[in-house]
């Protein structure tokens, strides 16, 4: 059930189009390091954020998941969904770790204002 859960969420956030990111409160300097290790990780390779990077793979809603399983995506993908081809990030040290997953966590997607009208033709 948590793999569809996971799998439906990526799905609504390739169709949801473009997206606005905003920020939830956390420890700033925790939640600076996080954007650090996945700038020095060179996660952009394989994702995006905010449209910057791979956009295979978004981590524009990212934020919507519990912290336990976006460990988890971190250090041990395989346990999330078994036939993934992610690279686990488990030599990475704890105090990393906890920081991208802060980062991670402060990563959400809203829809922009609507601008009245409806669906194009």
């Amino acid at each position: 059930m948590m793999r569809t859960r996971v799998w439906w969420l990526i799905g609504c956030v390739v169709a949801s189009g473009p997206a606005v990111l905003t920020s939830q409160g956390s420890d700033t300097a925790l939640v600076s390091r996080g954007r650090e290790v996945y700038r020095e990780q060179r996660c952009a390779a394989c994702h995006s954020v905010g449209g910057v990077g791979n956009r295979r793979y978004p981590l524009d809603s990212a934020g919507r998941l519990d912290t336990l399983i976006l460990r988890q995506w971190v250090v041990a993908p395989q346990r999330v969904q078994p036939r993934v081809r992610k690279r686990a990030y488990d030599h990475l040290p704890e105090a990393d770790i906890r920081a991208l997953v802060a980062w991670l966590r402060t990563l959400r997607v809203t829809r922009p204002p609507s601008t009245g009208g409806g669906p194009p033709a």
